[in-house]
C-alpha cells in the first residue's frame, strides 16, 4: 500500500481557539499519509467543524469521534468513503458527561465511551445507518488523595483482543476496572475492580494481542504497569516499571501506551520528556527496556501503529503536530521523523 488516510483529533474550546493558535480551528483533521513520496498532507475533503473532537475510534468503514464540550459531550459517527473523505451520520448527545476516550469492539458494531465528569462507561450499539443507540451505561464509584480525585473519574476504555473484556482506567478511585461484554443484552459486567498504588491516577491501557497481558500507564508517577489477566478475568500485577529516560531530568507525566501488532513490543510516550519509551516483550509478558526516541515533536499525548504496523504515528499536543516515524521490523525502534502535519493542541492519530 503506497498510501493510507490519517484522521487526527485535536483540542479545540468553544470559540474556536487552542493554546499557541487563534482564529479558526478544526478539531478533526483528515490526513493523506503517502509513503512512497514520505508525504503527510491534507487531503482537502473535510470542511465540517465540530468543535471539541479530540478521540476518535475506527470500526470498519465508520469513524467515532467524541467530543468533550464544557461538561458534557457529544459522540458523532461519520462514514468513510474510499476516498478517505467523511460524512456525518448521527450525534449522541450527553449533558454532564464530559467525556474523555472511545474504543470499539472488533466487529466494529459498538462503541464504548468513558467519562471523566460523571464517572461511567458507556456501551453504543452503532448501526449499519452510523445511528448511535445507548444500550448501556455502567456508574462506577470511589475516590482517592489528590484534589482531582474527588470522586469516580474514567480516563480511557479499552477492548481486548477478542472483543470479550473491557478495561476503564478509573483516574478517580485509582483503580483498574475489567467488565465481561454481554453483546447478546448489550450490557457490561463488571468482573474486576483492581487497586492501583494511591494518587498514581490510571490513565491509558492496552492489551496484549495475545489476550493473557495487559498494560497500564497512569498520569502519575511515570510507571508501567503489567498484569496477568487469570482464567476468573481477575487480574494479577507482575510488575512496575519507570518509563523516564534515566539520562535525562525527571520531567513531565506519561500520555499513552499501544502494542505492536506482532506483540513483540510495547511502547509509551512521555509528554514532558517528549519521548518514547520502546520496550521488548518477553514470553512471560515482562519487559526489557530497549530504546528512548524522540518523537519529533513536543508533548506525545496520542500514539498509534499503523495497520501494517511498519509506521509509529505521534499525536504531539504541545507543538501542535502529527509525526510519522517509521518502525525497524526487527528491533522496534522508531526511526527519524518521516513525515509531520501541523495539528493544532493534537491529542489522538488513528490510521486506515
Amino acid at each position: 500500500m503506497s498510501f493510507q488516510y490519517v484522521y487526527c483529533g485535536g483540542w479545540s474550546n468553544f470559540r474556536g481557539e487552542v493554546a499557541g493558535f487563534k482564529g479558526e480551528v478544526k478539531g478533526l483533521h483528515v490526513l493523506k499519509w503517502n509513503r512512497n513520496a514520505g508525504v503527510l498532507e491534507d487531503n482537502g475533503l473535510f470542511e465540517e467543524q465540530i468543535l471539541g473532537q479530540s478521540i476518535l475510534a475506527v470500526a470498519g468503514d465508520t469513524l467515532i469521534s467524541v467530543c468533550e464540550l464544557g461538561k458534557g459531550g457529544k459522540v458523532v459517527s461519520y462514514r468513510i468513503h474510499s476516498d478517505g473523505s467523511l460524512e456525518r451520520k448521527d450525534i449522541l448527545e450527553f449533558t454532564s458527561a464530559k467525556l474523555s476516550y472511545c474504543v470499539t469492539d472488533p466487529r466494529g458494531k459498538y462503541v464504548f465511551v468513558s467519562s471523566m465528569g460523571d464517572g461511567t462507561v458507556k456501551m453504543i450499539r452503532i448501526g449499519d445507518d452510523g445511528k448511535l443507540t445507548l444500550t448501556d451505561e455502567y456508574q462506577l464509584t470511589g475516590h482517592s488523595v489528590t484534589p482531582r480525585q474527588a470522586q469516580a473519574k474514567v480516563h480511557s476504555v479499552m477492548i481486548s483482543p477478542d472483543g470479550s473484556l473491557l478495561g476503564a482506567a478509573n483516574l478517580g478511585a485509582d483503580e483498574l476496572e475489567l467488565f465481561r461484554v454481554d453483546y447478546e443484552r448489550e450490557i457490561l459486567r463488571l468482573v474486576c475492580a483492581k487497586p492501583v498504588d494511591w494518587g498514581k491516577e490510571p490513565r491509558h491501557m492496552a492489551f496484549h494481542p495475545s489476550g493473557k497481558y495487559l498494560y497500564l500507564l497512569p498520569e502519575g508517577g511515570n510507571r508501567l504497569y503489567v498484569y496477568r489477566i487469570l482464567e476468573g478475568k481477575t487480574l494479577q500485577e507482575l510488575a512496575i516499571y519507570s518509563v523516564q529516560d534515566p539520562n535525562r531530568p525527571w520531567s513531565g507525566s506519561a500520555a499513552d501506551i499501544v502494542v505492536s501488532k506482532d506483540g513483540r513490543f510495547v511502547y509509551s510516550s512521555n509528554r514532558g520528556q517528549s519521548n518514547i519509551a520502546v520496550w521488548k516483550v518477553l514470553e512471560s509478558g515482562l519487559l526489557d527496556s530497549v530504546a528512548y526516541v524522540p518523537c519529533g515533536g513536543k508533548g506525545p499525548r496520542g500514539l498509534n501503529i499503523s495497520p501494517d504496523g511498519r509506521e509509529l504515528l505521534c499525536a504531539n499536543n504541545d507543538d501542535g503536530s502529527v509525526t510519522v516515524l517509521p518502525l525497524d521490523q526487527g528491533t522496534g525502534i522508531p526511526g527519524a521523523v518521516a513525515a509531520s502535519f501541523p495539528v493544532p493542541c493534537a491529542a489522538c492519530v488513528r490510521t486506515i
